[in-house]
């Protein structure tokens, strides 16, 4: 007796069972479910991404106006070494202050060579 496809050693009597090709309700349900939930994961990471990448945005912004103040501290620091009255006197008179009883003279002297001269040299 000759084995054909599709049949058992034994004989014509038992054969094996055709393939399945209908699916079942619950093998369904878990295809729907794995579908929604890879889709669900995927939402997921770009979101996640999404605020990663805002929140190093942030903190790069953050970190300039860190360094800006850390620039306006050090300004600050070097005018308060030397705030004695001379300086505080000549610092004011460089940005055009000066006393009720004084008169001011203008001159054709270029500004640049009067400041350079009179004023401190912290900026």
């Amino acid at each position: 007796m000759a084995i054909q496809s599709g049949f058992s050693s034994q004989g014509n009597s038992e054969r094996s069972s055709p393939p399945r090709t209908m699916i079942r309700g619950s093998d369904l349900l878990f295809l729907i479910l794995a579908i929604v939930g890879s889709l669900h994961v995927m939402t997921m990471i770009g979101i996640e991404s999404y605020r990663i990448i805002k929140n190093m945005q942030g903190i790069e912004v953050l970190q300039g106006d860190i360094q800006k103040l850390e620039a306006e501290i050090a300004v600050m620091d070097e005018i308060n070494l030397y705030a004695d009255d001379d300086f505080m006197e000549a610092l004011a008179r460089c940005q055009s202050y000066y006393y009720p009883e004084e008169q001011r003279y203008i001159s054709d002297i270029p500004e640049e060579t009067v400041i350079s001269l009179a004023c401190p040299s912290i900026y």
